[in-house]
């Protein structure tokens, strides 16, 4: 019985040493640079948002959570506009008219990018949906939340990365 619990033992170390799984960021490593097109065609380069804070959201539009905070979301963006914030919601795998559907309903005024092969995903380690990523005005990660977001707990997060208006 020892004998395979050993074996069984040595199997999980080697595993868990496996070069194939990424290792997943930590708050202030940092954060992956992309460029991608949103909905409308425009281009969304993390490199140009620098200067102040970004919430990147990463969501489905089939998600109850999603549709309840996106409202405290698009709130908090108008609000804190003028004081560098920029949000960005990430759609992974999903159908481009399901995600454009989800944007004018609930009127996302923020970018809406399409992440239809889930490379920008997988370089944020996204592995639960929904999930937010707060990135500092010097691109490193400053936080993370899984789930419904309120408004409370996003400016929580955000405001000491505001500038002041």
């Amino acid at each position: 019985m020892s004998r395979l619990l050993i074996l069984f033992l040595a199997l999980v170390a080697v595993a868990g040493c496996s070069p194939s799984e990424p290792e997943r960021l930590r708050i202030g490593d940092a954060a992956p640079d992309f460029t991608a097109r949103d909905l409308d065609g425009k281009t969304v380069a993390l490199a140009s948002l620098r200067g102040g804070p970004v919430v990147l959201r990463f969501f489905q539009p089939d998600c109850p959570y999603c549709r309840a905070d996106t409202k405290a979301f698009g709130e908090y963006q108008k609000e804190n506009r003028g004081r560098g914030l920029a949000t960005v919601y990430v759609a992974e795998w999903q159908k481009e008219s399901e995600v454009r559907e989800f944007r004018d309903k609930l009127a996302i005024e923020f970018p809406v990018i399409l992440d239809a092969d889930g490379k920008l995903a997988a370089s944020y380690s996204i592995r639960i949906l929904p999930q937010t990523i707060i990135i500092s005005p010097d691109g490193k990660i400053a936080g993370a939340m899984v789930g419904g977001v309120s408004k409370p707990q996003l400016a929580e997060v955000v405001e000491p990365f505001l500038m002041d208006s």
